[in-house]
């Protein structure tokens, strides 16, 4: 483990002692020198504020914190950042990402713990068993305002106007015509100009039957694939994908499923948001193998771990999904 340079070994990498400081705001303040020394320095934390230095960059091009190798960087610490607001480091100008104390992410404010949605690692692959602990989460803390019985339990109240919702049953790989209500995860996704299967009167019938998903399966998007198995990972029976659900060349299907668009994803079970690549093709990172990137903390002392988090807002500034009116 590398040593921490001269201008790191004088902040206190303690979060009980920085979250002591809140009255103090000078004392939360620390200066690291130009940005040339940091991002040539080997010490560890200065390691962390170069990352976040860096993603904000590519997150932001046009407004990035640094324009000269010569600015001065500084940290400052926050007691209302962070998982659980148990406080962080930001690097002065720099918007979107926090530095944070790895050990934090599994602590809540209540004491207790495994409730964190932050890791201080991040697998390759996709924690299948995490994502049904967040929904367990939320199905036990917010029923008034999302869970099952914030849903209407009548179909013409839940989709006003719409005869019947088609989903994608992902054991029978085929499509359904449901009138009541049912769980499925709805997908929000980018198009892009990806040449793909899609439902139109001509094949409407074929993809009503058993299997009618799967013989198309080679010609669909990666993207709506890769949910279709996150479903059956879940153990959710239905998906719900606009270019598979609606009738693409029947002017009045599409009508009546668009002005209903709001109350289909807001009465999915889970919707998943594929903001990450320019098309239907980019897929879901962790769901494929090798289709992820494996992110550790970093030990800036021993037993004291540390890594760079970007916020949704961050993550989000530099995709096309973030551009789209409504997908």
């Amino acid at each position: 483990m590398q040593s921490l340079c001269e201008y790191c070994e004088v902040i206190p990498l303690n979060s009980a002692e920085l979250r002591s400081r809140k009255d103090d705001a000078a004392a939360s303040w620390f200066g690291l020198g130009h940005l040339d020394r940091v991002i040539n320095s080997k010490c560890p934390f200065c390691r962390l504020v170069t990352q976040a230095i860096h993603q904000d960059y590519i997150a932001n091009p046009e407004d990035g914190v640094a324009t000269s190798r010569l600015d001065p960087v500084n940290v400052v610490w926050s007691n209302d950042l962070g998982p659980g607001k148990r406080g962080a480091f930001y690097v002065y100008g720099v918007r979107k990402c926090i530095i944070y104390f790895a050990g934090d992410e599994t602590q809540t404010t209540d004491g207790g713990d495994d409730d964190g949605f932050l890791r201080s690692s991040i697998s390759p692959d996709l924690d299948y068993h995490r994502i049904g602990q967040w929904i367990s989460s939320c199905e036990a803390t917010h029923t008034v305002h999302c869970g099952d019985g914030y849903t209407p339990k009548q179909f013409s109240d839940a989709y006003p106007g719409l005869e019947v919702l088609r989903l994608i049953d992902v054991e029978s790989y085929c499509l359904v015509r449901v009138q009541d209500v049912r769980r499925y995860v709805a997908l929000s996704y980018v198009w892009g100009g990806v040449a793909s299967v899609r439902l139109a009167t001509s094949n409407l019938e074929q993809m009503l039957r058993i299997n009618g998903i799967k013989a198309a399966w080679s010609r669909l998007p990666k993207t709506i694939t890769d949910t279709i198995l996150l479903a059956q990972k879940l153990q959710i029976r239905y998906v719900w994908v606009d270019a598979l659900c609606l009738i693409q060349d029947d002017e009045d299907d599409l009508r009546r499923g668009i002005n209903v668009m709001d109350n289909i994803y807001e009465r999915a079970h889970l919707t998943v948001v594929a903001a990450y690549g320019h098309n239907a093709n980019a897929g879901l990172p962790g769901i494929a193998k090798n289709s992820r990137m494996r992110t550790e903390s970093i030990d800036v002392r021993k037993n004291i771990h540390m890594r760079v988090f970007m916020e949704l807002d961050g993550m989000l500034d530099s995709t096309v999904y973030q551009t789209r009116g409504w997908t």
